[in-house]
């Protein structure tokens, strides 16, 4: 039944942030090399669809150094970096062209030329503009912006068809079937039939998590997720119960306004969002990226199912190739906005930890005594002579070590790690 498979999938993310949706149909619709190298599967961030021996061949511009100290996006110089950049991903294909893992990726790399030219920092750009993300300004100027990209890449490809020759495998009316192609400027496409084009597809927008860090922008498409943050150290006390804590700005927070305690109004975070404008910004970016585009909502955590639900559906009926949410709290080990973090601080951690009989609450090992006592049995197996000591201190079994076979092989290896963690689940309190 499939409204019932659709029931689970909204619960589940709303529950996990898992799954995210692919829209199959629209990114083979819109897939120009369908006709010679059919999709099958994406990469693991799904922002690149990819055929049967495909490969990823990314980059990315920073939207971020094109904002002048007017607070105008500087066009030519726009234009003049992705054309270079475009240039740069086609001879990345020749350079790696023995460094394949596998036959069929050189085949497909040999044939589709596909690379991916993204970007990045465009929550920043907004910021430097003066922009606000959530916007119909910020949709106009993200607009005209990745028309210019979409354009500047395809002419970029088509004068490198001319140099160097088009992609193996093209033939105009198979590429023509693409709903992307057919949505190109009639003259791009004059110039494709009469010219041919040096690679199958041209644009993606990939996470960019690590491209951003190092460039201190946001990544992808994303909005700023927090102006500022806390960064949690562990102090060397032996036991690593003890932080410091650091405040640490988003960089252009730091560079422009010095700290956010009285940020414009223009300067809006991922939270506090709307996420249907979000998605339909998506869904406008979308329309001139011919791969697809890896991208989170972020959602408040009392967001309802049945909006996860209409944010699904909103995402299909705008365009988009995929759609993944992230509710505050679903998951741990996720940033979180500071509004969030004022509301677990460590006096919250420690009335969870103190309820009795919850396997779910976080739990803390207790300290080792310095002396314990316990006994050691020698036990025959097929590695080896195995010894295992358990020891116990006033509280109980505290501890278990193993020793087995020759140091450093992986039965020692193993035996050890398994003593550990046994070691380290009795000191918290799990039951044996």
């Amino acid at each position: 039944n499939a409204k019932k498979l659709w029931d689970k999938i909204i619960l589940h993310a709303h529950t996990s942030a898992e799954p995210g949706l692919l829209f199959w149909d629209t990114m083979k619709d819109y897939h120009n090399a369908e006709y010679c190298s059919p999709l099958v599967s994406t990469n693991p961030c799904a922002e690149q669809p990819l055929p049967d021996g495909g490969c990823c061949n990314l980059g990315a511009v920073n939207l971020d150094r094109f904002v002048d100290h007017n607070k105008n996006f500087m066009i030519e110089e726009f234009k003049e970096t992705v054309a270079i950049a475009t240039r740069f991903l086609d001879n990345v294909i020749d350079y790696n062209m023995d460094r394949h893992a596998l036959e069929e990726q050189k085949i497909n790399a040999t044939n589709d030329r596909r690379v991916g030219l993204g970007i990045l920092g465009l929550g920043d750009m907004l910021v430097r503009m003066g922009i606000k993300y959530d916007s119909e300004d910020a949709m106009q100027t993200v607009e005209q912006i990745m028309s210019m990209f979409r354009d500047t890449t395809y002419e970029t490809s088509i004068e490198l068809s001319q140099e160097k020759g088009q992609f193996p495998n093209f033939k105009w009316a198979g590429y023509n079937k693409s709903k992307f192609i057919r949505n190109l400027p009639k003259s791009i496409k004059t110039k494709i039939k009469k010219y041919g084009i040096r690679n199958c597809t041209l644009t993606t927008v990939a996470p960019t998590g690590s491209g951003a860090i190092v460039a201190r922008v946001t990544s992808g498409i994303e909005p700023i997720f927090a102006t500022s943050y806390k960064r949690r150290v562990k102090k060397n006390d032996g036991y690593g119960r003890k932080f410091d804590e650091y405040i640490v700005y988003h960089p252009i927070i730091k560079e422009l306004f010095g700290n956010d305690e009285s940020l414009p109004d223009y300067v809006v975070t991922a939270h506090k969002i709307d996420p249907f404008f979000r998605v339909k910004m998506q869904g406008v970016i979308q329309k001139y990226i011919d791969s697809s585009i890896s991208s989170t909502v972020n959602l408040s955590e009392d967001i309802t199912v049945d909006t996860v639900d209409n944010i699904y559906m909103t995402a299909y009926n705008n365009g988009l190739k995929g759609i993944t949410v992230y509710r505050e709290g679903s998951r741990e080990g996720i940033l979180i906005s500071n509004e969030k973090a004022k509301e677990s601080d460590d006096q919250q951690v420690t009335e969870a930890t103190s309820k009795k009989g919850d396997s779910r609450v976080a739990k803390h090992p207790r300290r080792r005594p310095n002396q314990t006592q316990g006994v050691t049995r020698r036990i025959k197996t097929g590695e080896g002579t195995l010894y295992i000591t358990i020891n116990k201190d006033k509280n109980g079994l505290c501890e278990v070590f193993t020793t087995i076979g020759k140091a450093g092989g992986n039965a020692a290896a193993q035996s050890e790690a398994i003593s550990r963690l046994i070691s380290l689940a009795l000191r918290s309190g799990v039951n044996p």
